[in-house]
């Protein structure tokens, strides 16, 4: 978001490559535009469209936005799901993401072996390969919010400096690598010298190592005041 008046404050998303990740869903009114109908189309066939099955008038949307656009039916997801816009993270991992990955791995829509283990949020873990699917498309019906749950969070998950590869106290640079956690974020701040009206947080759903390079410390939203 830009703020023309003052500084502008943004959300960057640090992640490994990842499995499905909400990624590939975009609302229907959205997807709408986003490839000519006719089954000439190279994108038709690699398609998903997801409804819930627990709403029948979901279906049929799915159904008719599949004909319309030239998508084959068994690309057709129906899946139960709650019926409320806004639900838990719990109900989301139970009840649509570790379902629906199963099926996209089990229909060969995405390459990869399952492991016997979850994450710390309750997914399940795969070892991908790659994927056949150019958009996922949702239908009225698929919820659409999480609600926040802060025991969800990982409160000792931050950034962790692995190693110094040059540092100058005296003047504040250091370059070094980072290593962050699966659910670190760096809080709202600025970098001095460089992006001065620039101030954004950064986050990892996934965890990674970074090399980072800083001219000086960081600046803090919360400990500047700004």
């Amino acid at each position: 978001m830009l703020d023309l008046a003052g500084k502008s404050r943004q959300r960057f998303r640090v992640n490994a490559p990842s499995v499905i990740r909400w990624f590939l869903v975009l609302p229907l009114t959205m997807a709408v535009h986003a490839f000519a109908a006719g089954p000439e189309n190279e994108f038709a066939s690699r398609v998903l469209v997801l409804a819930n099955s627990r709403q029948p008038e979901s279906v049929k949307l799915a159904e008719f936005y599949a004909e319309k656009r030239g998508i084959p039916k068994v690309n057709i997801i129906a899946m139960p799901m709650p019926e409320s816009e806004t639900i838990s993270w719990r109900d989301f991992l139970d009840q649509i993401y570790n379902p629906l990955q199963r099926d996209l791995v089990r229909k060969s829509w995405i390459d990869a072996t399952s492991s016997q283990s979850n994450d710390r949020l309750g997914r399940k873990k795969y070892a991908m390969m790659g994927h056949h699917i150019a958009y996922l498309v949702t239908c009225r019906g698929v919820p659409l919010r999480i609600a926040n749950d802060v025991s969800m969070l990982n409160e000792e998950a931050g950034p962790k400096i692995g190693r110094a590869l040059y540092k100058d106290e005296a003047a504040g640079e250091m370059t070094c690598l980072l290593r962050w956690d699966p659910g670190a974020r760096l809080p709202f701040h600025m970098h001095p010298e460089i992006e001065q009206r620039s101030m954004h947080e950064t986050y990892s759903e996934e965890g990674c190592t970074i090399l980072a390079i800083y001219r000086k410390p960081n600046v803090f939203a919360k400990s500047a005041g700004f």
